[in-house]
């Protein structure tokens, strides 16, 4: 297998921009994808970007029409495809086969769907589908401006190529990390987002950007359509399934060939990252095992870490363990991370407790992290929660569900154990001790002549 130096000494082309994406491999599944748009053929203005999917060794492309009848996203055994691009298209809708509810569902059965709209396409299916994800698409027509961040030497008179650069327009380090130098150019349509917390922005406008409807001027200063910061660019989602959505509101500037091969600017690095993302190659992480058993446990521990204890004492020890795996540069790697807690959940979480940073790493079970803590003084059915959620990551939850019973009767501390029991049994000993003194006096001390006979023998 090629690594990523060796790929980018080869390429010496615009296509070194997508070496990463070239020899990256998806963490689950083959990585096919299909392409849907206005023709079931490749077009050319977006070859840079196909070639460079094309060239990945495990991915497959297959073009489809929206018109295609025949077309299924899913079927009884799953999904068709692991994942779907679509392109902007001329009509309105996107077929029988792909309204919203079938994205949807295609969606909840697990695929990835990558889509891209313009100023001049935004069809009904994206918009409904991207609304139940929190993520409101501007009807056609409307573009995004900024009279003060623009490209002076690539926007009309109109200041509708936005230039940008500034770490306050990436705001989702995960996916895609800001530019060191090179700027990225943006002309298209916007978003504004919902307060859903699965939805990530990408791509964000500055304080001076606008969008508005560009087919009448005059409602440009008076009614934009969203303003400032709330206006988004590019847009991710991923559901609790870990299925990954992006929304992107630009194929000119961001699918083209000619700006793809302008290696002065940050398009294709762009484009590269968020496909990365979504297609399931990056920012994936996994739970290898947990474990827990008594802290005082004697018994050998089992190499993969399998818990069989489901019964603890209140007040007792309990250790935690777990491993987590990250996907860099296809292969699985120990996570490392400070932030990863665990909850010790009956009704609410008695505890919740930070694992902190990992006590061991391996290849095969990646960083292990362990803590120790003291079951409640409360008998019940209890469950260790392991719920990790940061925006852009995989998320990883885990349920453990155990029963936490009372302290048997034999289990109790002897009366000798305690302390304040002491004065007691002193108590006990000094009478039992004060009556044997008492009966031996009684019986082995001579107490003279009766009174009566003294009284006699002085009269």
């Amino acid at each position: 297998m090629y690594t990523l130096q060796s790929v980018a000494k080869v390429l010496t082309t615009a296509v070194t921009a997508f070496a990463a994406l070239a020899q990256a491999k998806p963490a689950f599944g083959s990585g096919e994808i299909l392409v849907i748009g206005d023709n079931a053929t490749e077009p050319p203005q977006y070859s840079e970007y196909f070639n460079a999917l094309r060239n990945h060794s495990s991915i497959t492309l297959k073009f489809a029409s929206i018109r295609d009848k025949s077309l299924d996203l899913i079927s009884d055994d799953g999904v068709e495809y692991e994942n779907v691009i679509i392109l902007p298209v001329s009509s309105k809708a996107l077929g029988p086969k792909l309204k919203a509810s079938n994205l949807v569902q295609y969606y909840n059965a697990g695929g990835n769907i990558l889509a891209f709209t313009s100023e001049n396409s935004s069809p009904e299916s994206l918009f409904e589908f991207f609304k139940e994800l929190d993520i409101n698409i501007s009807p056609k027509d409307y573009k995004a401006v900024d009279h003060f961040s623009y490209s002076k030497s690539k926007s009309s008179y109109k200041h509708d190529t936005l230039e940008l650069s500034a770490a306050s327009d990436f705001v989702a380090d995960r996916i895609v990390k800001a530019p060191a130098s090179k700027p990225l150019i943006y002309r298209g349509s916007g978003a504004y987002l919902g307060n859903n917390p699965n939805t990530i922005p990408i791509l964000r406008g500055s304080s001076t950007s606008y969008v508005y409807d560009s087919s009448d001027d005059s409602l440009a200063l008076t009614s934009p359509w969203v303003s400032g910061t709330q206006s988004t660019f590019a847009a991710a989602f991923q559901g609790l399934n870990n299925a990954r959505a992006v929304w992107i509101g630009s194929d000119e500037t961001l699918l083209d060939n000619k700006y793809l091969q302008d290696k002065n600017l940050y398009n294709a690095e762009f484009i590269d990252e968020v496909s990365k993302w979504v297609f399931q190659e990056k920012s994936v992480i996994r739970n290898t095992f947990v474990a827990h058993e008594p802290a005082d446990n004697n018994t050998a521990k089992a190499t993969s870490y399998t818990s069989g204890f489901s019964l603890y004492k209140v007040n007792e020890d309990v250790r935690y363990t777990a491993g987590v795996q990250e996907w860099v540069n296809d292969k699985w790697v120990p996570y490392v991370a400070d932030d990863i807690q665990v909850e010790f959940v009956m009704l609410d979480p008695y505890y919740r407790i930070n694992l902190g940073k990992p006590t061991a790493e391996t290849p095969e079970q990646g960083a292990i992290y362990t803590v120790t803590f003291k079951v409640p003084d409360q008998y019940g059915i209890f469950t260790f929660k392991l719920d990790y959620k940061r925006p852009g990551l995989s998320y990883l939850e885990k349920r453990n569900t155990v029963t936490v019973r009372h302290t048997a009767n034999d289990e109790w501390p002897r009366s000798w154990e305690i302390t304040n029991s002491w004065i007691y049994f002193f108590s006990f000993a000094s009478v039992v001790g004060a009556w044997v003194i008492f009966v031996v006096f009684y019986f082995y001390t001579d107490n003279g002549a009766p009174f009566s006979e003294t009284v006699k023998k002085f009269e």
